[in-house]
């Protein structure tokens, strides 16, 4: 190992290639073939689909159910990730937007009538129309 590397007649320094048995004892064992680990702790997956129902309710219920029943060890926690952590981040930014937006539309509504009334009965008038499309839909198909 000591003359890993030499120098030929020119002075430029080539590599040898050593046997990894002269550095290592192998040994050939069964174990799995890798370690799952995050942040230098082991951990392991249970994936599932969920079908005919809601994804964060099923995932509610699921949190509610395991910790009720179920104790961990010491060192082991459950951590839950999945599609519907995009549902919940979607419902809350929904939750901030859509005031803003129904209120930017009845500022604009303003702005166009100069009359609140006006304004008022344009934006009341639209739960009413949704009313009647969604009854068409269901009626006529």
């Amino acid at each position: 190992m000591e003359n890993s590397e030499t120098a030929d007649s020119s002075g430029v320094y080539s590599t040898v290639q050593v046997p990894l048995e002269e550095v290592a004892d192998i040994q050939v064992t069964e174990g799995p073939s890798m370690i799952k680990s995050e942040n230098g702790m082991l951990r392991s997956y249970v994936q599932l689909n969920v079908r005919d129902r809601d994804i964060v309710g099923f995932v509610e219920e699921s949190r509610n159910l395991i910790s009720a029943e179920v104790v961990l060890p010491a060192g082991m926690y459950i951590e839950w990730s999945g599609q519907f952590e995009h549902q919940v981040r979607a419902r809350k930014t929904l939750q901030i937007i859509f005031p803003i937006v129904i209120f930017l539309i009845f500022i604009i509504l303003y702005m166009v009538y100069s009359d609140f009334a006006h304004a008022l009965l344009m934006m009341l008038a639209v739960p009413g129309a949704i009313a009647g499309g969604v009854m068409f839909q269901y009626f006529f198909g």
